[in-house]
């Protein structure tokens, strides 16, 4: 995806977790524009550039699962 793409509803994502735990979902953006984070719960990403979603999602999950 470019970095500047624009998530939206129906939008899928993928995101690999590597380390001390290792992970890989595949997932939908909502209607409402939220991802379901396993674990984190619901983290509205619409309306974010791919590379701003990136930034925050790594952040997310360092401070949350990590």
């Amino acid at each position: 995806m470019p970095p500047d793409y624009v998530l939206g509803p129906n939008d899928n994502v993928r995101i690999n977790l590597f380390g001390n735990k290792n992970n890989s979902w595949e997932l939908r953006i909502t209607r409402d524009g939220e991802l379901l984070l396993p674990g984190i719960g619901p983290i509205a990403v619409a309306g974010q550039s791919f590379l701003d979603f990136e930034e925050n999602i790594r952040r997310i999950i360092a401070d949350q699962m990590i």
